[in-house]
């Protein structure tokens, strides 16, 4: 097992993930930051609020960034482009 972090790239500011989680692998850490990707979409789109996050930045325990996971990437696999466009642009009108 290996800690990775998840640096959260936001729109305005970054998130750094001081604690780490153990994942048996990068492949298992890829799959779950999709999932944080996806589940933080969900909820800003319930709550018609637009998503900052960019990306997760995928880091070792020395602190190399070893994969980075992009926001518009993850999304588009699961939802339709007017749903997405929706949630990026909830707040501009």
């Amino acid at each position: 097992m290996s800690r990775f972090y998840f640096h959260l790239n936001q729109l305005h500011d970054h998130i750094i993930d001081l604690e780490g989680t153990d994942f048996d692998d990068v492949d298992e850490a890829k799959a779950d930051a999709l999932a944080v990707i996806r589940e933080l979409a969900d909820e800003r789109l319930r709550a018609g609020e637009e998503l900052e996050l960019l990306s997760i930045r995928i880091c070792n325990e020395e602190g190399d960034v070893i994969a980075e996971m992009f926001a518009d990437e993850a999304l588009r696999q699961v939802l339709p482009p007017q749903t997405l466009g929706r949630l990026y642009h909830a707040n501009r009108s």
